[in-house]
């Protein structure tokens, strides 16, 4: 198959900074968002193979957001017309990334690991805050029962490996512990996670076998994480300033944001004097220095 473009990136240098390249996929997003009405993309498949193509480049001496180096090289390109990001197909792993290493735990579906926010794929935790109840009316919270076990399963080290960042920079990832076991299967198989469906199948048959065998979350009367967080944010949209409900805390521990679903968020004040801030969404307050809560 042979494409013909005004203007063709090809080096060997290009190709190896995009194959390296651990934000591709949030780049190529990154464009098409933020030039709706200039900027076309699209995935052409060719024997199983990917090729990304960044066409119909307009606008010029936009200053783009701090991604990474493909995202900038490619807006500083546009005076060029057409760029062909690749002349020749790669094969879809050559867009994954792994990280290795000790992790931090942010809560019972996410971590850090060298740095960089981990969000495990295909599942989803209950959130800290989140109070459910047992068959004796008793309150739990198994949002923190899951970081507990996540906790325990990473604490030798994990790796992740995946092929995509989230809008929130996270890398989506399935990880194992050092043991070589996958950590998002276990979350779901001992019912301490939900199958997220709506970015992946990949844990159907484990959750099934969870509830089936009524363990953890299966046992509890519980809403769904993602019906929790909804809801929350509703309530405090309500209440807080020009309808922005996260919290962006400074403390001794840095700049911190609490969202409505944090275990920490009702009790954490703002004080606008001390440089503290409320923004409207978790990109927001990434984008200005301030990072989520780690355990």
């Amino acid at each position: 198959m042979k494409i013909l473009f005004k203007t063709v990136a090809t080096t060997t240098a290009t190709k190896t900074a995009i194959t390296n390249n651990k934000k591709i996929s949030t780049a190529v997003k990154f464009l098409q968002d933020e030039y709706p009405n200039s900027w076309q993309y699209c995935v052409i498949r060719c024997n199983n193979l990917s090729l990304w193509l960044v066409q119909n480049i307009r606008q010029a001496n936009r200053n783009p957001r701090v991604l990474d180096t493909t995202a900038r090289r490619i807006v500083k390109m546009k005076k060029f017309g057409y760029i062909l990001l690749l002349t020749s197909c790669l094969p879809l792993s050559a867009f994954s990334h792994e990280l290795s290493g000790s992790a931090k735990v942010i809560d019972g579906d996410t971590i850090e690991v060298q740095g960089t926010v981990v969000r495990l794929l295909g599942i989803d935790a209950a959130e800290t805050a989140q109070r459910c109840v047992t068959s004796s009316k008793k309150i739990v919270r198994p949002g923190e029962t899951a970081s507990n076990r996540m906790e325990s399963l990473v604490k030798n080290g994990v790796t992740c490996s995946g092929t995509e960042y989230d809008a929130f920079n996270r890398l989506l990832a399935n990880c194992t512990t050092s043991a070589g076991q996958n950590v998002n299967r276990i979350l779901v198989q001992e019912g301490l996670a939900w199958a997220f469906i709506k970015y992946s199948k990949q844990y159907v048959a484990e959750e099934n076998a969870a509830r089936s065998s009524q363990l953890g979350v299966w046992q509890l009367a519980c809403e769904e994480p993602w019906v929790f967080r909804e809801k929350r944010w509703k309530v405090a949209e309500q209440k807080a300033p020009n309808g922005c409900p996260i919290k962006g805390n400074i403390s001794n521990n840095g700049h911190i944001y609490h969202t409505p679903w944090s275990r920490h968020y009702t009790v954490t004040s703002i004080d606008l004097s001390r440089g503290e801030r409320w923004f409207c969404s978790e990109k927001e307050a990434l984008d200005a220095g301030w990072r989520a809560p780690i355990r």
